[in-house]
């Protein structure tokens, strides 16, 4: 149930670092990966983003 309201988070905000980085722990711990990666990479991304700012 968790992973449904990170996800409707992201819906709405999709640059919502803690959420991402809560989902990628949540797919990391359900054994997916290439999604955790993915969420991780785009997690980063919002970082740097936030830090030149």
């Amino acid at each position: 149930m968790a992973e449904d309201y990170w996800k409707r988070c992201i819906y709405l905000q999709p640059d919502h670092y803690e959420a991402l980085c809560h989902l990628a722990l949540l797919a990391e711990a359900n054994d997916d990966a290439s999604g955790a990666a993915a969420l991780k990479a785009r997690a980063a991304r919002i970082y740097k983003r936030q830090q030149a700012s």
